[in-house]
Parts: C-alpha cells; structure tokens; sequence
C-alpha cells in the first residue's frame, strides 16, 4: 500500500494553514481567560455591592441609578393556558455535524409585559420587554414535533422544529438587577429566577466556566502549535 506523499509547498500550506488555526484556538482562549473573565468578575463584585432595596429605598434613590430588587411575581395577568405571566417561544432546529445531529434553540417569539413584583414594604413594577439577561427558568413546556431529523436533548431525541415555551408564573421568586426609572419602576438588566444567594452563585459558576474553558483553549492551542512547530522539518 503506498503511503501519501506531499511536495514541500503541499507541506507548507498544510503546517501554515493548522498554525493559523491554532493561533485563532489560542487567541480566542486568551482572550476568554485574560478579558472575558476579568470583566466577569468585576460584574460579579458590582451586583455583589448592591444592597437590596424594600419600596422605601428604592423610591429615595435618584431616577437611572442602580439598585438590586429581590421578591415575587404577584398580581400579574396570566398570558396563556399555561398561567405564564411572561414567556419566550422557542425553536428547536436541527442540523447535521460530522456524522451526527446537533441542535439548537433559536428565539421564535417572545410575550413579556411589565411584571409586578411584591418587595418587602410594597410592590414595583419592571418596564416591559425581554430583559438582556434572564436566567434561572423554573418553568418549561416541551412541545415535540415529531419530526426528522432529530437530535438528544435533555435525555430525550426531539425532532427537527419542535417547541418550547419558558416562562414565569405568580409566586415565582425573582431577582432584578437594573436602574430606577421612578418611585415604583425598574428597568431590569439582570432578571434571575431564584433568590439573591442563588443568583449570585450562578453569576460566579458562569465566570469560572470562562476562566476554565479559556485556559483549556489556551493550552490546547499552544502545546499542539509547539508540536507542529517541532515537526515542521521532518
């Protein structure tokens, strides 16, 4: 059997080719280890400073100024059959990777009005509109569509534009973080679905996950550039 032969600048295009390829792997890990997190961590102190405000503070503190709310979802009108008070749809979409299926939740729709909230000494109302970070969802709908192809999801194979609905229901117990907009309103930046220890956990979890998986990219990239360096005469 003959074994495959590659001229030098067959060579040389497949070393330079796999060195730029490493070098993006690298780039990107150290910039997830040495930017990304560090940013994350500075996040994290700043809502870890925040005091938590009842109706009264709140309401002293100046309109656009930062504050962290914590309480329940209460008095909200239900959007569906589901007792959803505020949801977003979304579809799962399907597609071939080396052999196998992947898939991946897009965004469909999204129903989200503003939501009261019961705080110590009253109650405050968020601005309506999808939060630029929700976490935390305690309630899921899965509609499976039944279609091909399909790919695992939480245990199960879900066919190709299958469904599901995540959503906030009264008496589901919330964290805001965001700016005050008036006595009783809060434009939410953070919108967490747990209590304040809970939602400060998740924010340090999600920075060490970076940090991790930055310098995971960052060594793979470098020990398998070293390798190829090292073979680049033979």
């Amino acid at each position: 059997m003959k074994s495959l032969k590659y001229n030098p600048k067959q060579r040389k295009s497949a070393w330079l080719f796999s060195f730029i390829v490493l070098a993006v792997i690298s780039g990107t890990g150290a910039y997830m280890a040495f930017v990304v997190y560090p940013d994350k961590t500075k996040e994290h102190s700043w809502v870890s400073g925040l005091p938590s405000h009842d109706v009264a503070s709140f309401s002293s503190l100046k309109v656009g100024e930062d504050a962290l709310m914590s309480g329940v979802l209460s008095g909200n009108e239900t959007l569906d059959n589901n007792d959803l008070v505020a949801f977003t749809v979304q579809i799962w979409e399907v597609e071939a990777e080396d052999r196998t299926f992947e898939g991946e939740w897009e965004d469909e729709k999204v129903d989200w009005p503003a939501l009261q909230i019961s705080v110590e000494g009253g109650q405050i109302r968020t601005t309506p509109g999808f939060p630029p970070s929700v976490t935390g969802f305690k309630h899921e709908v899965l509609k499976p569509s039944g279609a091909k192809p399909a790919a695992k999801y939480d245990d199960q194979e879900l066919g190709n534009h299958s469904r599901r609905i995540l959503g906030a229901k009264n008496g589901d117990q919330v964290v805001i973080v965001g700016k005050q907009l008036g006595a009783h309103t809060i434009e939410p930046e953070y919108f967490y679905f747990g209590s304040k220890a809970e939602f400060l956990d998740s924010f340090a979890l999600s920075a060490k996950i970076i940090l991790i998986f930055g310098l995971v990219l960052l060594a793979t990239g470098v020990v398998f550039a070293a390798i190829i360096l090292s073979k680049k005469d033979d």
